[in-house]
Parts: structure tokens; C-alpha cells; sequence
């Protein structure tokens, strides 16, 4: 795991992996919060474990998440955005998600004003009656979500749903 501050005040985690040690999917223990105003970078890395959400994003930067897998079964919330704060930027980009979480794969709740939120090449494996991505917007921010080339495949019936979305949702 390799972890660096660069000069542009990004926090950057590499190859690293994260394990939450919950009691369940709803014990508010996370594999990674991110606090404050600096840029993250979460790239080829790993989550596991059990909590409330691998990835809880209560920042202002902007968070880029590339190539990087997460093992949902026992997670509420792989990835959740901040419900207090207006999260900057996030890109989601080339990461695999397997299992079934207990709610949402990615969930946005409070987002910058002109804020740009990116889910791209992404692969989503056990999806059922979950939501994929949560969009929720609670302050009407102007706001841009784009989904590009991600897919789903269901446990159940094996069967592959490639989006094909190029997408562009604005509030």
C-alpha cells in the first residue's frame, strides 16, 4: 500500500487494502472517511470487510476512484457521499463491484453547486432489487452526472445489461 501527499494538496491511496470491521452492514464503521478539503485518489486498491460503507466521502475535494474493487456483500453503502457537506467532483472510473450491498452501490446525497459526477467503465455483479447509483441532490445544486460504459450482471439469471449510457442528468 502506498500512501502520498502531493504538491497540489491530494491525498493518494495506492494498491491499498481496506477492511472495515463492523459487527454488520449497518454498524457505521468505515473502510475509508474522507474528511476536509484536500483531493483524494483511491486507485487499485481494495475494499472488504463489513460496515456501513467502504468509501464514505464527507469532503469538498474532489474523489477519484479508478480500478479498484470492492467486495459488497457485507457493506451497506460501497461508496457514499456526504450527507452534511457538498461533496466536490468524484469519478468513478474502471472498478468492480461484487455482491449484494445492503442498500445503494454508489450514493450521492449533497453535492457541490457546478459540481461533475463521473461513473465510467464500472462493472456491477449481484445486483437485485438495489440501487446501482442514488442520486438524491438534497440542496438542488447545479449539478452534472455522467454514466458511461458501465454493466450489471445478476447473480440469478447470469445475464449481462451494458448500459451503453452516455448520460448526462443536470439539476
Amino acid at each position: 500500500c502506498k500512501s502520498e501527499r502531493e504538491e497540489h494538496i491530494m491525498l493518494k491511496f495506492e494498491g491499498c487494502t481496506f477492511s472495515a470491521t463492523g459487527a454488520n452492514k449497518r454498524d457505521k464503521v468505515y473502510g475509508l472517511n474522507i474528511t476536509g478539503a484536500e483531493d483524494v485518489l483511491v486507485k487499485d486498491c481494495l475494499f472488504d470487510g463489513m460496515g456501513y460503507s467502504a468509501i464514505l466521502n464527507n469532503g469538498t475535494g474532489a474523489l477519484t476512484v479508478e480500478g479498484t474493487e470492492f467486495h459488497c456483500g457485507n457493506i451497506y453503502n460501497p461508496i457514499e457521499g456526504s450527507q452534511t457537506v457538498d461533496n466536490g467532483n468524484v469519478t468513478v472510473d474502471g472498478c468492480t463491484f461484487t455482491g449484494v450491498p445492503g442498500n445503494n452501490f454508489i450514493s450521492f446525497y449533497q453535492v457541490a453547486e457546478g459540481s461533475v459526477h463521473v461513473i465510467k467503465n464500472c462493472k456491477f455483479t449481484g445486483a437485485t432489487n438495489n440501487n446501482i447509483v442514488r442520486l438524491s441532490n438534497r440542496t438542488s445544486a447545479a449539478a452534472t452526472f455522467n454514466i458511461d460504459d458501465c454493466s450489471t450482471m445478476s447473480h440469478a439469471d447470469k445475464t449481462i445489461t451494458n448500459t451503453g449510457l452516455n448520460n448526462r442528468i443536470q439539476f
